[in-house]
């Protein structure tokens, strides 16, 4: 019996050791802001770059969209999920764009924090005119809480020239 609860820890503690223990996280949407009318579309590909991220639990999906007027268009790129403890210091997670011809392209690194039962984003480094934003109206912030055991959703807007 002694030997059957021993094997039964080892396995359980196996289990649990290899599982990354889950922080914040939500379902975040790529954005592209418009200030006029393309004369032509404009094809978009965004990218969640997993070589760059650390302590990520869930990196979401690239994605893309068409735009063909001026103002905000967004795609899902998927839940992302930082780790809940991170040896290597906070999580990180990046997305970039670009449209089909290279013409335009932007990247932002996030760093992910939960503190004092709020989730927090803050953009690092990011291109000229990317910004978090709560909802898919374009504003000024380049962090974002909301509150533990939520997820979101949160929006990455790069304003396009």
């Amino acid at each position: 019996m002694r030997v059957l609860l021993l094997i039964l820890s080892l396995v359980s503690f196996s289990l649990h050791a290899g599982t990354a223990s889950a922080g914040p996280g939500t379902v975040i949407h790529a954005c592209v802001n418009l200030d006029v009318t393309p004369l032509n579309s404009i094809n978009v590909s965004f990218t969640a770059d997993e070589n760059t991220d650390i302590c990520m639990n869930d990196v979401g999906n690239d994605s893309s969209l068409t735009i063909d007027h001026a103002g905000i268009e967004c795609v899902s790129v998927g839940y992302v999920e930082a780790e809940s403890s991170c040896s290597g210091g906070a999580p990180v997670w990046s997305l970039s764009y670009h449209t089909d011809n290279y013409a335009q392209s932007g990247t932002t690194i996030t760093s992910w924090s939960d503190d004092n039962s709020r989730n927090t984003i803050q953009l690092i480094d990011p291109s000229k005119g990317t910004h978090i934003c709560p909802t898919e109206a374009n504003c000024e912030a380049e962090s974002l809480s909301w509150d533990e055991g939520t997820t979101g959703p949160v929006y990455i807007i790069f304003d396009i020239d």
